[in-house]
């Protein structure tokens, strides 16, 4: 009887620290959202611990917000090539992600082949959005 216990005691403090540690999570990606949302630049201090808060804050979220925020940070560093791969990365394994798509267009910058990509999938998953062709 004291093993099964011991057992169930073991098991509920894998089960608190899981949850203490998602919400450790939830926190670090709702600070980093409100930095970027109230930030029009950031600093390469605040840049650094972003992207610090971020890398731990995957660990446990399969959530892609956690990319999407780490693109956000490096395009506003001027890490355009890295945002991007980021983004490219996302919309790989979830191509019906139009939020992605959206960044990703947005970030395109330089490179018209990658906007006109991102905005035809845009196109295709939100139909209301094409264009309307006049009525002859």
């Amino acid at each position: 009887m004291a093993v099964i216990r011991g057992v169930i005691l073991a098991f509920a403090i894998v089960v608190c620290a899981w949850f203490v540690l998602g919400a450790v999570e939830a926190h670090q990606i709702d600070h980093v959202a409100d930095v970027l949302a109230q930030s029009s630049s950031l600093t390469p201090a605040q840049s650094r611990a972003a992207l610090d808060q971020l890398s731990s804050a995957g660990a446990l979220n399969p959530d892609r917000q956690v990319d999407l925020l780490r693109a956000a940070v490096l395009q506003d560093d001027n890490r355009i090539k890295g945002s991007q791969a980021i983004l490219l990365h996302v919309v790989a394994g979830e191509p019906m992600y139009v939020e992605a798509w959206y960044q990703l267009a947005g970030v395109a910058g330089a490179d018209p082949s990658l906007e006109r990509r991102a905005l035809v999938h845009i196109a295709q998953l939100v139909p209301s959005l094409r264009p309307k062709r006049p009525k002859s």
